[in-house]
Parts: structure tokens; sequence; C-alpha cells
């Protein structure tokens, strides 16, 4: 009885730390590994900042703001997993998850936008489901970060370095519903959707950072 307890106990810490960490780096751990930091030279990072909260939460008891919420989020989470994104940990008004970082992803980039069309997606179906006025700005950003897990009582899984500061710097300047994206993603997405040149803009201690705008899912030519 004692050894199914102490593995009933086991499985549920395994579960907990799982829904803590990626699969990948709760194995590492699990085996022993105890500082677990590494450098990823190529992943897509997405920001998603949720407006409309505030004046939901007047009109909806708290209640049915955690029905919306949970349903809103698990249909992030979903999405995400088919697209081959992690999420990390995210606030109530922000959503962030990567592409590239237990897995190599070669397209990470157009997956990570992909993802992020279908979160507009789940916004509007939600919004008519619940008539309310919920609405996302979204950045996204590729380059080269670290990642690992940081500390000891209350530990998660982190990433730092200029592609995520960037990353989420330029959340605030992406207009309601649309997104925003740098050239590093830009470049590597150019020939699948049409876009347009947004003015630079000035991120501090990095100074001026070229971005776009995604307006169609269709490469359109000039005329069109």
């Amino acid at each position: 009885q004692t050894e199914e307890q102490l593995e009933i106990k086991s499985q549920e810490s395994d579960i907990l730390i799982q829904n803590i960490l990626p699969k990948a780096i709760a194995e590492r751990r699990k085996q022993g590994e105890a500082t677990i930091a590494d450098n990823f030279k190529q992943v897509t990072i997405l920001n998603a900042h949720l407006a409309g909260l505030s004046q939901l939460n007047k009109r909806l008891s708290p209640q049915e703001m955690r029905k919306l919420l949970t349903e809103l989020f698990d249909e992030f989470d979903s999405a995400a997993e088919r697209y081959g994104l992690e999420r990390q940990n995210s606030a109530t008004t922000s959503y962030m998850a990567v592409c590239g970082l237990s897995e190599v992803r070669f397209d990470h980039s157009k997956r990570t936008v992909d993802f992020a069309l279908v979160m507009l997606e789940i916004i509007q179906r939600l919004n008519v489901n619940y008539n309310s006025p919920l609405a996302l700005r979204i950045s996204n950003h590729a380059g080269s970060v670290t990642a690992g897990v940081v500390g000891t009582e209350r530990f998660g899984y982190k990433i730092w370095g200029e592609t995520a500061y960037i990353a989420s710097s330029l959340q605030s300047q992406a207009d309601l519903n649309y997104i925003l994206l740098t050239q590093s993603v830009y470049e590597r997405i150019a020939d699948s959707y049409t876009f347009i040149q947004n003015p630079a803009v000035k991120i501090q201690g990095l100074g001026e950072v070229e971005t776009w705008t995604l307006v169609s899912t269709r490469k359109l030519v000039l005329s069109q």
C-alpha cells in the first residue's frame, strides 16, 4: 500500500512538473539535471496582449469571467500545440509562446504567424458567443534566445536575451487585431503573405527596429 501511495505521489509530481516545464525539460530534470540553461540560435516569439477585459469584468460575474478565460486560454493552448509552439507562463492579460525551443522547426516563423491568425479567429468566435469586446495586440520577432529553469522552490522555464526583449517591447506597438512583425520574421515569410511596412519603432537601449503589419493571408501583387 505504501509503495502504491508513493507511486501515485510520483505520478502527481510528474504531471505538475510537466504543466510547469516543457516535456523535454521536465524529463531532463527528472533524470537529475539540476541546472538547465541552453542557447537556441533560431526561434520565433509571439507576444499577445488581451484588451477589453476591464470592460467585460464590469458586466460579467467572477464565475462567468473564469469560464470565459478558461475557454479562451484552453483554445489558445490547443492551437499552440497544433502549430508546434510552447506557451510560456502568461498573465491573465497576455499570452506568450515560442516556436523552435524543444524541437527545431525550420518553418518556425510561418508556424507562429499561422498560430497568430488562429488566435484572432478564436477571439472573434468568443466575442460572438459572449457578446464581448475582446481584442488582441500581437507581435512576432525571431532570433536567438537563452532559456532555462529559473528558481528553486518556485521554479519556471524562462527565456531571455535581446530577441525576447524586442518581442516584448513591440507588443504595445501593434494595432488591435493585427499582427505586427519584425524584419527577421518578414524575411522568412514574405513570399507567403502580404504586408505593409510601418515607420521604424524605437526600442529603448537598441535603437530603431523595422516592422511590418500582415494585411492578407494571400500574396497579392501591387495592383491588387
